[in-house]
């Protein structure tokens, strides 16, 4: 378990029990539930559209492992939100990079998505695209972290989303 650095809801990297690594952001983080629920909300979107999204599962965090981690003892037990944490990642940091990437097509479906959606955190955020190396096919871009899309970010009423 390792807390991360970066990120308002204040991510922490725990291995689950399948052996895999995610990047988990608790119910109790700094924004609230309602950014999970955005992240969940455009995941399941990303995916219907295709796009290429990080995987992610709800994560159970049981109350022993919150007692264990002194990092964790702020959160409380239960179900959190967990996007799989890839080892050979990096930032996309500018558009010389597009030219290496295999999925290079799905650079406009991104950019109209996030428009749809009302997330303008990518403009200014270099650490929510991610370059991976997927094994023996080469990097790819991947989306991730849509905590403040919709209205204002994880700050709507439900109200607000009949504008959508």
């Amino acid at each position: 378990m390792n807390s991360l650095r970066a990120g308002c809801c204040r991510p922490h990297l725990l291995e689950c029990m399948d052996d895999k690594k995610y990047v988990v952001k608790f119910t109790t983080n700094p924004l609230g539930i309602k950014a999970l629920i955005n992240e969940y909300i455009c995941y399941k979107l990303g995916k219907l559209l295709q796009l290429p999204m990080a995987p992610v599962e709800l994560i159970y965090v049981p109350k022993v492992l919150i007692e264990l981690q002194e990092e964790l003892k702020q959160y409380k037990q239960g179900i959190h939100f967990g996007s799989y944490f890839f080892n050979k990642a990096f930032d996309f940091l500018g558009k010389n990079l597009l030219k290496s990437i295999i999925n290079p097509k799905d650079v406009p479906g991104i950019i109209v998505f996030d428009y749809w959606i009302g997330n303008d955190d990518r403009t200014n955020n270099n650490g929510n695209l991610l370059i991976t190396d997927i094994k023996n096919l080469g990097r790819k871009l991947i989306m991730i972290d849509h905590d403040r899309a919709f209205v204002d970010g994880p700050h709507w009423k439900a109200e607000d989303l009949y504008h959508y």
